[in-house]
């Protein structure tokens, strides 16, 4: 069976130029591994690093370097102009649904992505995560947050982790 990882690279070739937003600790396509990847995220390696350093569940030593940094405005701002319609491919693994301009975010990936690009997205699967008891977001939702020009979540959340027994049928 094809794992989470697999799914992601599968439409995406080995030599292709890729961006990946958000990896954090946990890239889908390491450099250490010999992809061209570029890495874009809300703060530097040396942020990453000092925000997961006392977590025992992470493994510092699998973040990379952050090319670019995103902490305000389109994604497409926060990457030099030269670099607008080189990227073959985007990776976003657990990421757009941060995002609260979905619409700002595609139009962004149009203007990163070169014609034939190809966007590798994972999301997370509502009914088995603490957003189960969240409303669905709309269609009208969405487009309110593109007309406000809302944009990347800076504030992390604690939330503790809520499984209702009725989400694991017996």
């Amino acid at each position: 069976m094809i794992d989470r990882i697999q799914r992601l690279r599968l439409p995406i070739d080995r030599s292709a130029k890729i961006l990946e937003v958000g990896s954090s600790f946990s890239p889908t396509t390491p450099k250490s591994e010999g992809w061209q990847s570029f890495i874009v995220d809300h703060t530097t390696k040396e942020g990453l690093i000092e925000k997961y350093k006392h977590n025992p569940s992470v493994n510092i030593s699998n973040i990379e370097t952050v090319d670019f940094v995103w902490q305000e405005g389109y994604l497409h701002e926060s990457l030099p102009k030269s670099q607008l319609g080189t990227f073959d491919a985007c990776i976003a693994s657990h990421v757009i649904e941060h995002i609260p301009d979905l619409v700002g975010f595609f139009k962004s990936l149009e203007k990163i992505l070169c014609p034939e690009g190809v966007v590798s997205l994972a999301l997370p699967d509502k009914r088995f995560c603490f957003d189960y008891f969240k409303p669905f977001t709309t269609t009208g939702d969405l487009l309110a947050a593109h007309a406000e020009r809302r944009m990347i979540q800076l504030e992390v959340r604690q939330e503790k982790l809520v499984m209702p027994s009725m989400m694991f049928p017996k």
